[in-house]
């Protein structure tokens, strides 16, 4: 968590946080359609995250990714992290943009670490609002 790698997830709580057992964790659900999806996991969502670095080893895909949040398959991005734990928020909410804690992270100042992707630009405008799109639109694996 400490580390930063370049184009990482990182920093989503310092090194030294680590889940407390005793705090539950979220209960997170894959998406659903809700209808006339405009914009679809594989075709515009997955390339961003390739392109920023997401899926690296090194980051949040492999087998031992960054504050255990994997973002390696679609199923995988629900599963909440360390920093999604300890603030009791899961990582996608289908339907619920706002309440998603990946949302929190693409932006400015999150509660806690840094913007992601760390120590790279951040998404543009039009690719954050793609992920804003696909969440409220149901998080479907399309």
């Amino acid at each position: 968590l400490g580390i930063a790698l370049v184009g990482c997830m990182t920093g989503l709580v310092d090194s030294t946080s680590v889940p407390d057992p005793s705090i539950e964790k979220p209960q997170c659900t894959t998406g659903a359609a809700i209808g006339g999806a405009t914009v679809r996991y594989a075709q515009d969502l997955r390339p961003i995250l390739t392109r920023v670095g997401c899926l690296a080893s090194s980051c949040h895909g492999g087998d031992n990714p960054s504050v255990n949040f994997s973002l390696e398959t679609y199923e995988s991005m629900f599963a909440p992290g360390s920093g999604a734990i300890l603030s009791g928020l899961c990582p996608i909410v289908p339907g619920n943009p706002d309440a998603s804690y990946i949302i929190e992270k693409l932006q400015p100042n999150p509660r806690t670490g840094r913007q992601m992707p760390d120590r790279r630009p951040p998404l543009s405008g039009e690719e954050f609002q793609l992920f804003v799109t696909w969440i409220r639109e149901g998080a479907a694996n399309n």
